[in-house]
């Protein structure tokens, strides 16, 4: 089979936002009308080739994700009281599923795992440096001591070189998208554990979304360096609809919550969501600071 093109973020939740809408990508002289959502977010088999099962499955992850929950996030935005329990377990894996599939993550954790492959490789040279230069001068190699069995599973530097060279290549992010799509079911069941709090736009204004549509961070520090799903200072957002935000904390008792916002709420919300944008910001309407970050003058 060919090529396909496929979509990074579910285009029933662009939809909301770009039915009509306007797409503002960084750089660009003036944002783009978008009618049509089919034809934002799309990238060539990056998710894999249909002919290649291994890579054939994160594309079908994706669309079971979004087929179990696409009807749950209907009724979390227009009556969150109908959603039966399935419903919730639903939202956790669609949520999941924004996480991991999102290329701005994706290419992040590329660039930290090559990092650390580099970091690796050049420890590696280092001891094996230090182990031929103390056995040429005869000292005791005790130092160098072999793994245990209790030692985590070692890998040789050509299997080291190997896994760096892949992540350089054009199917790199798939290595990455496969081990992050693999965290898929622990990140749901952080999410079954947590609150949510529902934000309201008044009358009138709206919320903005972009490529990084749900972005996780630390409430103590809130920066996203650091941040875990499993950690007690976790906090998510992501625009749900023009109207709707939604945030996911920790919280006891496990509740949702609704709050209608101001407009300088709204506003500091947008920013928030804008600071996160890596290509490209979705607004339902023409939007001035769009326009500024697009231009790279607001953020």
């Amino acid at each position: 089979m060919g090529s396909q093109g496929q979509h990074t973020i579910p285009r029933f939740y662009l939809n909301r936002f770009l039915n009509p809408g306007w797409a503002y990508r960084r750089g660009a002289l003036k944002p783009r009308r978008a009618r049509d959502p089919n034809r934002i977010s799309v990238r060539r088999d990056y998710y894999g080739r249909s002919e290649v099962k291994r890579h054939k499955a994160l594309d079908e992850i994706n669309k079971l994700a979004e087929n179990e929950g696409a009807l749950a996030l209907k009724n979390l935005i227009s009556n969150y009281t109908t959603l039966t329990s399935y419903d919730w377990i639903a939202l956790s894996y669609l949520f999941a599923n924004f996480a991991v599939r999102n290329p701005a993550a994706i290419d992040t954790m590329r660039t930290v795992f090559s990092s650390a492959a580099q970091q690796v490789k050049e420890m590696a040279h280092k001891m094996i440096e230090a182990y031929e230069k103390a056995k040429e001068e005869g000292k005791d190699l005790s130092g160098f001591s072999e793994p245990t069995l209790g030692d985590s599973p070692s890998y040789s530097l050509d299997e080291i070189n190997s896994w760096a060279a892949e992540l350089k290549t054009s199917n790199g992010n798939l290595v990455v998208a496969a081990d992050m799509f693999s965290a898929m079911e622990d990140i749901a069941k952080c999410i079954q554990r947590m609150s949510y709090l529902i934000l309201e736009a008044p009358a009138g204004l709206f919320f903005v979304t972009c490529d990084r549509p749900l972005i996780l961070y630390s409430q103590r520090t809130r920066s996203t360096v650091g941040a875990g799903w499993g950690n007690t200072d976790a906090l998510a957002r992501i625009p749900l609809s023009p109207k709707y935000l939604l945030v996911i904390f920790y919280h006891t008792p496990k509740a949702i919550y609704e709050k209608r916002i101001t407009a300088s709420d709204v506003h500091l919300e947008n920013i928030n969501t804008m600071k996160f944008a890596v290509d490209e910001v979705y607004s339902p309407h023409k939007y001035r600071e769009a326009e500024a970050w697009m231009c790279q003058a607001g953020q």
